[in-house]
């Protein structure tokens, strides 16, 4: 691993404590007037720092105990009455400073204060401009900027391509600003009009692609504190004094440009809330009306989930009722329905005071207020909780990290007892681009929540899911030498000793300076010893603080390294693409060293890896914008100077009336060929989506046999039928997905479906197969078109050819556009197809099976006492005999097939038809006789841009042999 920079030693980097201790020795003034000196005190904000034991790690362990009280502590005690005499109050002024670090043990820490109402006005004038000649000579303390941290290292934060893309833009608002020169594109009917806004918004170009990285994991793993240090905003997500996490709510954070935040909220529907109320009153009344003779026939492990599923219930009728529900024996003492009724209706009232409306300007210390009381519980407040009833609350900011496109979500971990919101942080999982896990580090490789994860993202195809362990930077020295054998032990002993030899000749020289002060009056002599020593005490300060850098980093990369390799060892051969990416953390070293100055806090930001997990994060979307700046550099920006040139050319006129007949036929013929082409009904491109819906219906739907499936869901059903009670109750509480020694592993959603499953894989392949042909077939009408479109205009006479270029070269990139949208709208339609399979072929919860199962795995778990395991086993093989459970599957299945086939048909029309209407307007320019005459109108503006445009063309030529 490449070393990290130590913290700088120069002496323009000094601390604001060590700028104090700072004393150059001053010529000796004669004065045979001493200054009078008189204690009083002062803050101990403005006393003097010394080396502070949550800086230097664990330095003060190997500091001799070994010696006479702390000298500090004497001076303490005896300096009431001390007479210092000086012949120089600049030397008064170091004395001044070292008894300024004197800690009382009792009291507010003194101070020395010089009486200078004895010396002349113009010594003090002298010594004032040598303060302000010593001060302005420091140097100014400059803090790291997120904005300036080295970009990924991927071809589109590569300098040369970052280079080329801005100065493509900088080429277009030149263009800009030269056809506004001119009152022509004032008219909005006008050719210019059209070709001065489309540059204006080339020249505003920004990559619109934006990517979802997702934090996922249990309580009190530092999640809340991991994403204010990657938002770089301290304190926005909260997290409690217990060191838990605080959030109950999906949060997103997205970009805006604008210094105060603004939060909404999305709430679940009514009914949706409704259904979960339901279901928590009716777990609630089951556990409080158990017999306690049913109590002890049932299992201790049932009963334990019935007991938490009812106070989850309770804490959420208290939270969401508070100053309503005043007796919570009214959930007892009436009927259920009239129960649920009443609450149902105060969920109603609740809903009436809030709103989903936006809420911009505000503060981060109100933005953080304002999630706290949304997000979670606030125990102090009097008022109804509302994050029962909300599904996600976006939050919008101005950060480095958001803004180059992307979303950052915070979510509650995947154990919930809530399964509606255990449920949305499933879904979410499932649409995010990448996803980390966040565990402690002293129990990453063992964490209940990363091995969640991980399980769902196998048969969820989840590509990229990574680790980020917090809380890196908690290990003491001496238990990691204790804990490492060979070389580690000996590397952490070393620096061990390194940081005692420091301490101590830190130790020995603060002694030292206590000795001089210790006397009534100091010599010239004595005063210039005191100034050296000042001066030695800092040197050996800043040598401490790097022996404990040393030790400290050694100790949390040691343990970084065999961390990360124990999870890439565990979780590697399991993960979809075969890779995990793993970080480790210390939000506390973070935010400990981010205000300091650059030079000093860099290698402790450096350690704590935030900025390295940041920089990967905004390389996540750094593909995708290389795709989109690209399509933007080699085809957009070349179409329209095309269309520039094209304009400028009509206005000349430099062929005869005849050939310009003849060149508009031609063109004429050409949009005929695209007409009938792409946008006649029968054209694939047109066609597309219907032919994805029929296949589907004869590959899939039609011949489907429910009889069969239904059949072999019966046969697994009842191999778990024989199961012991104990391990049949534990799979419900999982709700069919769950490991026992005995029973092994075994996701009983899957079982259910694998005959489904085995006869529908070779036909779903076929229908994804079919699609995909569909699309190379409008791809490759796009292409024949084009060939043949080029060779029409070629056959012109010579005289066109100055405007026959243009129109050629505004045609192909045009239509190498419209290939890329469509390759793009493709890849869309793909990625939520392989989503929609992952709903119909696999046994998560959020799939269509398993959401299926869920109400009767609900049901079994509301079973207690005697003949609860026969009672359990009879729901499941109710459900699974239904012959309704296959039939309903493949009619969800189809009509969400159905939608997105009609979702990809809209996409490719709009593609087809907004690239057809610039393919037209570009054409018009030739055919008609509009932007002739405008540039007949102002023969000297048209000479101008021709000018430009000339510049422009061989600039961005040079850009493209760049690229």
């Amino acid at each position: 691993m490449a070393d990290i920079p130590i913290p700088s030693v120069e002496a323009g980097s000094l601390s604001s404590a060590e700028k104090l201790n700072e004393c150059p020795y001053q010529p000796p003034r004669v004065d045979s007037r001493a200054p009078r000196v008189t204690l009083t005190t002062v803050p101990s904000s403005c006393a003097l720092s010394t080396p502070d034991s949550s800086q230097s790690g664990h330095g003060d362990e190997y500091v001799s105990q070994d010696r006479r009280p702390s000298p500090t502590e004497q001076l303490s005690r005896g300096m009431q009455q001390v007479q210092v005499s000086s012949p120089d109050l600049m030397g008064m002024n170091t004395v001044v400073a070292a008894i300024d670090n004197i800690t009382a043990e009792s009291s507010p820490r003194p101070t020395l204060q010089v009486d200078r109402s004895a010396n002349r006005s113009g010594e003090s004038s002298s010594r004032r401009s040598s303060r302000a000649r010593r001060s302005s000579s420091r140097s100014v303390l400059v803090r790291h900027e997120v904005v300036n941290e080295e970009p990924p290292q991927d071809v589109f934060n590569e300098p040369r391509f970052q280079d080329a893309f801005h100065n493509t833009k900088r080429l277009m608002a030149n263009l800009a600003t030269e056809l506004e020169s001119s009152s022509l594109h004032n008219d909005p009917d006008s050719v210019m009009h059209r070709l001065r806004n489309e540059t204006r918004d080339l020249a505003g170009f920004q990559c619109p692609t934006t990517r979802t990285v997702a934090f996922v994991g249990d309580s009190g793993t530092g999640k809340s504190s991991l994403l204010n240090s990657l938002l770089d905003v301290k304190d926005l997500a909260r997290a409690s004094s217990s060191g838990t996490a605080c959030t109950c709510v999906a949060t997103e954070y997205h970009f805006h440009q604008f210094q105060t935040l603004t939060v909404q909220v999305e709430l679940f529907g009514i009914d949706e809330l409704s259904e979960q109320l339901r279901n928590m009153l009716h777990a609630y009344r089951q556990f409080h009306f158990m017999p306690s003779v049913e109590m002890s026939n049932t299992d201790a492990k049932t009963v334990e989930q019935l007991e938490k599923n009812a106070a989850l219930a309770l804490d959420t009728f208290r939270s969401m009722f508070r100053g309503s529900l005043r007796d919570e024996a009214f959930l007892l003492g009436n009927s259920e329905t009239n129960v649920l009724e009443r609450l149902r209706r105060w969920t109603e009232t609740l809903f009436r005071s809030e709103s989903e409306a936006p809420r911009p300007g505000l503060t981060v210390e109100s933005c953080s207020a304002l999630l706290a009381t949304l997000s979670s519980d606030q125990p102090s407040s009097n008022e109804p909780a509302i994050w029962p009833c909300i599904r996600k609350i976006k939050v919008f900011l101005d950060a480095h990290i958001l803004s180059k496109g992307l979303v950052l979500v915070d979510l509650p971990g995947l154990r919930d007892l809530n399964s509606t919101r255990r449920n949305v942080t499933e879904r979410f999982l499932r649409y995010c681009d990448e996803i980390f896990v966040t565990c402690n580090i002293d129990r990453a490789t063992t964490d209940q929540g990363v091995r969640d994860v991980f399980d769902l993202a196998r048969p969820a195809c989840l590509s990229r899911v990574g680790i980020i362990c917090t809380k890196s930077d908690v290990r003491d020295a001496e238990e990691a030498r204790k804990d490492y054998k060979g070389e580690p032990a000996q590397q952490i002993r070393r620096r061990m000793t390194d940081l005692d030899v420091e301490a101590k000749e830190c130790n020995s020289i603060e002694e030292e300076i206590f000795d001089l002060l210790s006397k009534p009056t100091l010599s010239l002599g004595e005063q210039d010893e005191l100034n050296q020593l000042n001066r030695e005490k800092i040197q050996a300060g800043r040598r401490k603080d790097k022996a404990d850098f040393e030790l400290t980093r050694y100790i949390i990369e040691t343990r970084n390294d065999d961390v990360t390799q124990s999870l890439v060892d565990s979780y590697g051969p399991s993960a979809p693409t075969g890779e995990v990416a793993v970080f480790c953390v210390s939000n506390k070293l973070y935010w400990a060293n981010r205000d300091k100055a650059s030079d000093d806090a860099l290698p402790y930001l450096h350690l704590s890896r935030i900025m390295a997990v940041r920089r990967h994060c905004i390389g996540i979307v750094s593909s995708s914008q290389q795709l989109a700046a690209t399509d933007y550099m080699r085809h957009k920006v070349p179409a329209l100077l095309a269309q520039v040139q094209l304009w400028v050319q009509s206005g000349t006129r430099s062929a005869d009336l005849e050939m310009r007949q003849e060149l508009c036929s031609a063109l004429n013929t050409i949009e005929a060929w695209l007409r009938r082409k792409l946008m006649s009904r029968t054209s694939a491109a047109q066609t597309a989506g219907r032919v994805a819906k029929l296949c589907f219906d004869e590959q899939l739907y039609n011949p489907r046999d429910t009889l069969h499936w239904s059949q072999a869901a019966q046969n697994a059903g009842w191999d778990w039928h024989q199961w012991a009670h104990q391990t049949y109750s534990a799979f419900c509480r999982q709700y069919g997905i769950h490991c026992t020694k005995i029973a092994g592993r075994h996701n009983w959603n899957e079982e259910i479906i694998a005959g489904m499953v085995q006869d529908v894989n070779t036909p779903w392949n076929v229908v994804r197969t079919t699609v995909r042909s569909q699309h190379g077939a409008i791809i490759g009408l796009i292409e024949h078109f084009l060939g043949r479109a080029m060779s029409h205009l070629e056959r012109q006479p010579d005289a066109l050819w100055d405007v026959v270029l243009p129109l050629q070269q505004a045609l192909e990139n045009r239509l190498d556009l419209a290939m890329s949208d469509l390759e793009q709208a493709y890849m869309d339609w793909d990625a939520k197809v392989h989503s929609l399979k992952t709903d119909a072929l696999t046994g998560i919860r959020t799939s269509f099976m398993g959401r299926a199962m869920e109400d009767s795995y609900r049901k079994c778990n509301l079973e207690y006492g005697r003949g609860s395991h026969d009672r359990r086993r009879e729901i499941i093989r109710r459900q699974l005999a239904q012959d309704r459970l296959f039939t309903d599957l493949m009619r969800e299945w189809r009509r969400s097939f159905r939608e997105l086939a009609d979702q990809m048909q809209d996409n490719i029309s709009g593609i087809i038809n907004s690239n057809f209407t610039q393919i037209q307007e570009t054409l018009d320019i030739v055919r008609r006789d509009s932007a002739a005459n405008e540039g007949e109108m102002d023969a000297a503006f048209r000479d101008r841009v021709n000018e430009t445009l000339i510049r422009a063309q061989a600039a961005h030529q040079g850009t493209l042999e760049v690229l």
